[in-house]
């Protein structure tokens, strides 16, 4: 039992389980940070090109669920693989000050934007 246990915990980066779950990982993260930047151009008024596309509406409140499974994710795969954990939460930090996760989350999250305030 111990041996299976200590093999799921180090799980190859090869693993299927381990891929599916850094794809799910940056979805919601992309979903995650366009959801932020949103919030962030309504609430100082910024001129940025994510305020332009929202043109005042709002992602749903049923959106904060995806901010809790960002971080079920990454412990599930820190837990699979911690030293994988690292370097994926490294390469989503650059992301992340890129536009990339950005765009992604925007494509995602589009159909779900709706007029008014949050809620």
């Amino acid at each position: 039992m111990e041996e299976i246990i200590i093999e799921i915990v180090n799980a190859p980066l090869e693993s299927s389980l381990l891929l599916v779950l850094s794809v799910a990982y940056m979805l919601v993260t992309s979903v995650r940070i366009y959801d932020a930047r949103l919030i962030q151009s309504k609430m100082y008024g910024l001129n940025s090109s994510v305020a332009k596309q929202a043109e005042g509406r709002i992602l749903p409140t049923w959106i904060n669920a995806i901010h809790w499974m960002g971080w079920c994710l990454f412990i599930l795969i820190a837990v699979l693989n911690w030293k994988y954990a690292i370097a994926l939460y490294a390469v989503f930090f650059l992301l992340k000050v890129l536009p990339a996760l950005e765009l992604i989350g925007s494509v995602i999250a589009r159909p779900f934007l709706k007029k008014g305030k949050r809620g």
